[in-house]
């Protein structure tokens, strides 16, 4: 068994198609890392952005206090000169905390404000509103920016405000997706770059990548009558142990492949910006507008075993119908036809009490680890069974039960090719 899965590991990588697409996946993680790396703020603009801001500040107070000493000012001036006096000393507080990189400071500075904005909102108990800033984002918010405090963690900006499914509605047309925009929050550092090519990936896209690298592993050998797969018939091997070779041989070699994205992405990460930290907050749905905080590196490695069981799912269908087929492009068309069909039918079924048992369900994976998945498709009631968990147990299930059928479709080919 093992010689046979180490003949079609290397069958695999020494194939041009193999190599192109690789190739290509190096490619987009680069370009992507480009555009990640450009659309990240960094301390020194904002540096920059305060300075200037101060410096109008100034200006402001320097023209007041002129009216104030000639006797021109009546008492409103008086009350904005003392407002401006105190908005910039705050200013020039942050400022000097950006330039000497103090965290703690500028954490500090945030979650007081953030405090006294959730105090204001409590007596709003109408959590229906969904504005823009609800009162979900401040609190979580605010609890991210402690956690951030509390482990030591560099954040990433906008260090101010978030935004949640929860803000969905706006007082300026258009705004809806301004807001969005400004407060997406880009790190060119290893690990938050790997979230963000995670985010990218893990999903249809990433799926269907991986579908036609390795699409053509059991059609290509010709399994009818001719192909390159009768010289391991003629050796003293079962048939069942070389088709569990290819399944174990594609499932090690995506398995390689996702970690050397992941070498790749963290090396690049940490040359051009910095490693990052692993226990950098990312803020999970539950239900009844709560919340929970996951750190980073958990994130990224449930992400990653989820996905692994998405693709195995995926081969499970692929191996079928190329057992059944006998033809990598028709093998590819139907399991492609049935991952687009399923997927829709699984939104379709979201309301439904057997929608997290549903494999297609567990796609778009950031969305299933985030919980929003749970709490996206209908605003007003949460299905909190789109777990991390229950998308392993499900989809382990239905990879079990094709697997299964594939190898009772080789033994029923075989029965009647002989």
């Amino acid at each position: 068994m093992l010689k046979v899965i180490q003949f079609e590991m290397k069958k695999i990588v020494k194939s041009r198609f193999f190599q192109i697409l690789v190739a290509g996946l190096c490619l987009f993680i680069f370009l992507y890392y480009a555009y990640v790396y450009i659309n990240t703020t960094r301390t020194d603009e904002l540096v920059q952005n305060l300075e200037m801001q101060v410096e109008m500040e100034q200006q402001t107070i320097d023209e007041k206090k002129e009216l104030v000493e000639s006797g021109e000012a009546d008492a409103e001036t008086g009350r904005e000169l003392n407002f401006w006096e105190d908005y910039i000393a705050e200013d020039k507080k942050e400022l000097q905390a950006l330039k000497d990189e103090d965290w703690t400071t500028l954490l500090n500075m945030q979650i007081e404000k953030s405090e006294s904005g959730v105090e204001a909102m409590q007596l709003d108990k109408n959590y229906k509103k969904y504005t823009w800033e609800s009162s979900f984002t401040m609190k979580s918010n605010l609890e991210r920016n402690k956690w951030m405090l509390d482990k030591d963690v560099v954040p990433i900006y906008p260090i101010a405000t978030g935004f949640t499914i929860y803000d969905i509605e706006f007082d300026q047309p258009g705004m809806e997706d301004y807001i969005p925009d400004m407060h997406e929050k880009y790190s060119s550092s290893g690990l938050y770059y790997l979230y963000h090519l995670f985010g990218m990936l893990f999903g249809i896209i990433g799926a269907i990548f991986f579908l036609f690298l390795f699409g053509d592993i059991m059609t290509k050998e010709g399994i009818g009558k001719y192909g390159p797969i009768h010289f391991l018939y003629t050796q003293p091997l079962q048939r069942d142990k070389i088709l569990a070779g290819k399944i174990i041989a594609v499932a090690l070699t995506f398995i390689l492949i996702l970690l050397g994205t992941s070498a790749v992405s963290l090396l690049t990460g940490t040359i051009f910006d910095r490693f990052g930290d692993w226990n950098y907050p990312i803020l999970i749905y539950e239900e009844n507008f709560t919340f929970s905080l996951m750190n980073l590196s958990t994130f990224l490695f449930k992400s990653t075993v989820l996905f692994v069981m998405v693709l195995l799912f995926c081969y499970a269908l692929l191996f079928l119908f190329s057992v059944i087929t006998k033809r990598a492009s028709i093998a590819i068309g139907i399991t492609l036809g049935i991952l687009l069909i399923g997927m829709k039918w699984s939104d379709d079924m979201m309301e439904s009490a057997i929608a997290p048992y549903i494999p297609f369900s567990y796609f778009s994976i950031p969305e299933v680890m985030s919980g929003e998945r749970s709490v996206s498709f209908d605003i007003m009631v949460d299905h909190m069974d789109f777990t991390f968990a229950n998308g392993v147990t499900t989809l382990g299930v239905f990879i079990v039960v094709i697997f299964a059928l594939t190898f009772l479709a080789s033994i029923v080919q075989r029965r009647y090719s002989a």
